[in-house]
């Protein structure tokens, strides 16, 4: 890329009004315009200070009666044990007689995904901002929200497996077999990167961290954490955030702490085995493309960790 299309992309970005001399200190020396490497090295700047201001915002408030006014909304993350944890939570509701509204469950088709007004709790692949809005203009008062975590990096790797090999068909089992680019376009295109940008969203189809519009790219983050601060964040693998869930929805205590024992999905079609090998170069990619969903990881436990000192 040249000097020139360096200071195009300059001025698309919004990065500086002086984008000839934003050019020539993106340019390398061999004349390659490293616009993905700034842009990461900017977002590394701004996100300490979204993330201090997420562990600042006041922490979310207990549900000890849920109704239709007073729901509770599970928002399920790809690949982060969701599809066992929404069966839980539909045979607890039903046990205690609370009506439940769970695509693929008590008699709701899995790709309805509508947000029925008179329900107590929800459990699906609804989006944080898009259900706070619909529900409360059905007349809920507070709607509560709960989420789980997964570790990125595997579990941008269980979408591999999943979607892309079970599912889709658009991908070989063995990760190796595909080129560096084509895996990242892949995962990429696929929708298996940023989850959680999603599901804190207004449901956009891909995550708008990846924009080149650097403004845009901060404003994703802003909004992706102003909406997380007011989740309460399950992470896998760690009991003790168990503990927090059910201390804030204890009707549904019983199945949270069901969550321990639950197996989470580790497929190996991807990793090296048999006649399978994955280069060191997939998994740098991997974890490449995982840096803005670990950071985001990162700020959940943390969170976490907050809200387990006010148990």
């Amino acid at each position: 890329m040249t000097k020139v299309q360096c200071t195009i992309l300059a001025l698309l970005t919004g990065a500086s009004a002086l984008s000839a001399e934003v050019a020539d200190s993106w340019t390398e020396g061999d004349g390659a315009c490293n616009l993905q490497t700034r842009m990461e090295q900017a977002e590394s700047d701004y996100v300490p200070g979204l993330v201090e201001q997420f562990l600042q915002a006041p922490l979310p408030s207990a549900n000890r009666n849920l109704t239709s006014e007073n729901p509770l909304v599970f928002l399920h993350q790809a690949r982060a044990a969701g599809t066992s944890i929404r069966k839980l939570i539909s045979n607890s509701s039903r046990n205690l007689g609370l009506k439940a509204h769970i695509p693929c469950y008590g008699g709701v088709g899995c790709n309805d995904f509508r947000l029925e007004g008179d329900a107590a709790v929800y459990a699906g692949h609804f989006c944080w901002a898009d259900a706070q809005r619909s529900l409360k203009a059905k007349g809920a008062k507070q709607v509560g929200c709960l989420t789980s975590f997964r570790e990125p990096v595997p579990r941008i790797m269980s979408c591999y497996s999943d979607r892309l090999v079970g599912s889709e068909h658009v991908a070989p089992a063995c990760m190796g077999d595909l080129s560096v680019d084509n895996l990242k376009k892949l995962l990429v295109d696929r929708g298996c990167v940023n989850e959680p940008f999603r599901r804190f969203s207004e449901c956009l189809p891909n995550s708008t961290v990846s924009m080149i519009d650097t403004k845009a790219r901060q404003a994703a983050w802003q909004n992706t954490l102003d909406y997380m601060s007011q989740c309460v964040p399950i992470i896998l693998g760690r009991q003790v955030s168990l503990k927090v869930a059910a201390n804030h929805f204890p009707q549904l205590a019983d199945a949270i702490w069901d969550i321990k024992s639950l197996a989470v999905n580790r497929n190996t079609h991807y990793l090296n085995q048999g006649e399978c090998h994955v280069p060191d170069s997939h998994m740098e990619a991997i974890k490449e493309l995982a840096e803005s969903e670990t950071m985001l990881y990162e700020a959940a436990v943390k969170r976490m960790w907050q809200l387990m000192l006010k148990v």
